[in-house]
């Protein structure tokens, strides 16, 4: 076992015996602490994409909007951290799903679906939710260069009952549609 993944468990296990609010400030100090080490360019690069999307003129503005969707990881990964503390009895204290009428007549005909979705908001506890209310979800990742943090990430991820798979291609994701698989591109 690494230092990685140790060091990993370690906050899951602290982030589990927070209060909500006590994950809530945890998560935002995980997201400061993380934007210390956002390097330089790729501040820059997120200010400019900003400036020239037409999202605000102002480059005082557009650098405060690139370091709060930065700092958005923080609780984030908290989120996914207290994932042990997560089943289908209370995940709808978190997640209401709409449209899940839909989403019960493919699963009942045996049909699948891709699920598509930006990296807005938490698609982690999205994909938690969907495989927590008992869809049977498929989350298509891309395999991590830290091995460690792979390891925890791909263990997270099934707690809640996910199956993961790595860049899953179209032929793949088409043999899982027919075995009724709710591909996740979250």
């Amino acid at each position: 076992m690494g230092a990685t993944y140790r060091l990993l468990k370690i906050m899951g296990w602290a982030a589990c015996r927070l209060s909500p609010s006590g994950a809530e400030t945890m998560g935002r100090g995980l997201g400061h602490f993380f934007w210390t080490f956002v390097p330089p360019k790729r501040k820059k690069l997120a200010v400019n994409n900003i400036l020239r999307a037409g999202i605000t003129k102002d480059r005082n503005e557009a650098e405060k909007i690139a370091k709060n969707a930065s700092l958005r990881f923080g609780p984030l990964g908290i989120s996914m951290f207290r994932f042990p503390l997560l089943h289908k009895n209370n995940i709808q204290d978190y997640v209401t799903i709409r449209g899940k009428e839909k989403l019960d007549a493919l699963k009942e005909e045996g049909k699948g679906c891709i699920l598509a979705a930006t990296h807005c908001g938490n698609w982690e506890v999205e994909g938690a939710a969907l495989a927590l209310y008992g869809y049977p979800l498929l989350s298509v990742a891309m395999q991590q260069k830290n091995k460690d943090f792979d390891r925890f990430l791909c263990e997270y991820r099934s707690m809640p009952g996910q199956k993961v798979e790595y860049k899953t291609g179209v032929r793949d994701m088409l043999r899982r549609l027919k075995e009724g698989y709710f591909v996740g591109l979250l």
